[in-house]
C-alpha cells in the first residue's frame, strides 16, 4: 500500500465542478483583482471566524508583514514569537524594522505562556502566538498577560483554520488585534496557489489593512499612504469560497483520524505525539520519535512519506544563530531534532490509516 502524505486530489475531485464553474464564470466577466469573489470572500471569512472584517492578500507572510506595519510600532520595539514556528512569522517582524524576541514552547509546540511573561521589560509591545500544527494557544491567558503589560496581539493561525480557543471557546481569529492566515494550498483551507488573509475587529486597522495592501490606495490612482502590492487573486478567492464551506466537515474529518492515531499507536515514554491538545484542528500530526532518521527510512520502505515540521527552531536559522547564542529553547530544539509528521487528510481510508499504525507500532516495539 503506497499512502499520500496530503492527497489533494480526493479532495479537489469532490468539488472538481463547482471549482471550474466558478473559475470560468470569473473569467467569463473579465474581473481579476480586488472585485465580486474577493469582497465575497472577506465578507464570508470574517462571518465564519466570528469577527467584523477579513482583508484578502497575497499569502500568509505577506499577511503578518502587514498586520505588524499597520499597528506603527516604533522602530526595534521588541515583538515576543515562540522559538518553534515557519520561519515567515519571525522573518516578518525582523523585515518590518522590529526586534524579535523569542520564547520557548511547550511540549506541544506551542508558545510557553509563563516565559511570555518574563521576556517582556518596557521596548516589548507586541506578542504573536502560534496555533501551531493546529493547536489553540490559551487566547484567554495571553490576552490577560496582553492586557497587563499593554500589548498588541496578532494571532499567527496559518495552521488552524476553524480552530477554537479551548478556555473561552470563541474561534481563533477574532481573539487579538489581528489574526493572520495562510491559504497555502496544502492547509486546511487551501488555495490553488499563494493566497492569505488578515481578520480583525478594529474597524481602524481594517481601513488601514485594505490600503496597505494595494500600495496605500483606498480609491484607484489615489495613494494616500505607503503600501505594498499584496493583494488575494480573485481566482482564489473563487476557489477558496466552495472550500470554506466544506472546511468544518474536512476538520471533523481530520480531528476524528487525530484522535483515533492518539488512542492506537502505542506510544511510550520517549516515542510520543505532539498534537495532543483539545479542539486540535490536525493540520498536522506530529511525533517525537528518539530515532528519528532510521523511522524515517522505515516508513519509507513502507511507502509512508513523512515530513518535518520543523527541521529547524528559529534560533537554528543561519541568519539568527548569533542573536541567540547565549539563549537555549529547550523543547522547540528537541521538536526540531525529533519531530516527524505522519499522513493526515480529510479523505484518508481507515485501511490506510490503520496501515499508518500499524507499520508505527511495529516500529516502536522492535526499537
Amino acid at each position: 500500500m503506497k499512502i499520500e502524505f496530503n492527497d489533494l486530489s480526493i479532495i479537489h475531485n469532490e468539488i472538481k465542478d463547482e471549482i471550474n464553474k466558478s473559475i470560468n464564470k470569473t473569467i467569463s466577466e473579465n474581473k481579476y483583482i480586488l472585485s465580486d469573489q474577493v469582497d465575497r470572500f472577506e465578507r464570508e471569512f470574517s462571518k465564519y471566524c466570528n469577527a467584523k472584517y477579513a482583508i484578502g492578500c497575497g499569502n500568509g507572510y505577506d499577511a503578518l508583514f502587514l498586520a505588524i506595519k499597520s499597528l506603527n510600532l516604533r522602530k526595534n520595539a521588541k515583538v515576543i514569537v515562540p522559538a518553534m514556528t515557519y520561519a515567515a512569522t519571525s522573518f516578518a517582524v525582523v523585515n518590518a524594522g522590529l526586534k524579535l524576541e523569542l520564547v520557548d514552547v511547550d511540549k506541544n509546540g506551542l508558545i510557553d505562556l509563563e516565559q511570555i511573561e518574563q521576556a517582556i521589560d518596557s521596548s516589548t509591545k507586541l506578542v504573536m502566538p502560534v496555533h501551531l500544527y493546529g493547536q489553540a494557544v490559551n487566547m484567554k491567558k495571553v490576552k490577560k498577560i496582553s492586557k497587563k503589560h499593554n500589548l498588541k496581539i496578532i494571532e499567527d493561525c496559518a495552521q488552524a483554520h476553524g480552530g477554537y480557543d479551548n478556555h473561552s471557546n470563541q474561534k481563533l481569529g477574532c481573539l487579538g488585534d489581528i489574526a493572520c492566515y495562510s491559504f497555502y494550498p496544502g492547509k486546511n483551507l487551501g488555495a490553488f496557489g499563494d493566497a492569505g488573509a488578515m481578520v480583525t475587529n478594529n474597524k481602524k486597522l481594517y481601513n488601514k489593512l485594505k490600503a496597505f495592501r494595494a500600495l496605500g490606495s483606498m480609491q484607484k490612482y489615489h495613494h494616500d499612504n505607503y503600501g505594498v502590492n499584496s493583494r488575494l487573486d480573485e481566482l482564489q478567492a473563487a476557489i477558496l469560497r466552495i472550500k470554506l464551506k466544506k472546511l468544518d466537515k474536512w476538520n471533523a474529518s481530520r480531528k476524528k483520524i487525530g484522535i483515533y492515531y492518539l488512542n492506537n499507536i502505542n506510544f511510550n515514554d520517549d516515542f510520543r505525539a505532539i498534537n495532543t491538545t483539545k479542539n486540535s484542528v490536525y493540520h498536522i500530526f506530529n511525533l517525537i520519535v528518539p530515532q528519528r532518521k532510521k523511522f524515517v527510512n522505515f516508513m519509507s520502505d513502507q511507502k509512508i512519506p513523512t515530513v518535518m515540521h520543523y527541521p529547524r527552531s528559529i534560533n537554528q536559522h543561519k541568519l539568527l544563530k548569533e542573536q541567540f547564542s547565549n539563549k537555549k529553547f529547550i523543547n522547540a530544539e528537541e521538536i526540531a531534532a525529533h519531530s516527524v509528521s505522519i499522513p493526515i487528510f480529510p479523505q484518508m481510508k481507515k485501511e490506510e490509516i490503520d496501515y499508518v499504525i500499524s507499520k508505527i507500532n511495529h516500529f516502536i516495539s522492535k526499537n
